[in-house]
């Protein structure tokens, strides 16, 4: 889903806002939605369970049937995704295995 950046004005801080489109009954079938929810149930169940400083911390799932889609609210990270920016400030859509093994030992710390 797309990504929002927005102002909690009660801790004012910086929250990032993924926007997830639900699949309207009917479309590609029941299944398709099925397994967009059980996708989402199970990374939000993740990401409520970890506590690391190297991990995005989650704050809060907006999932109100009525809506078009479900919001889930993020701690921002400044430079963005992980594939986006290496430590030399270079953009790539991938992470060099080298770069993304020093990540994970850095996880496991």
């Amino acid at each position: 889903g797309e990504v929002f950046l927005a102002m909690d004005t009660e801790a004012n801080e910086l929250r990032a806002i993924k926007v997830i489109q639900r699949i309207p009954r009917g479309v590609r079938g029941g299944r398709a939605r099925r397994k967009q929810l059980e996708d989402l149930a199970r990374e939000v169940a993740i990401m409520q369970r970890l506590r690391h400083r190297n991990v995005v911390a989650l704050h809060e799932v907006i999932d109100d049937p009525a809506q078009s889609a479900v919001f889930v609210v993020m701690q921002y990270v400044e430079h963005g995704p992980l594939a986006s920016v290496a430590p030399d400030g270079t953009v790539s859509k991938t992470v060099p295995p080298l770069l993304l093994a020093m990540y994970a030992q850095q996880l496991c710390a």
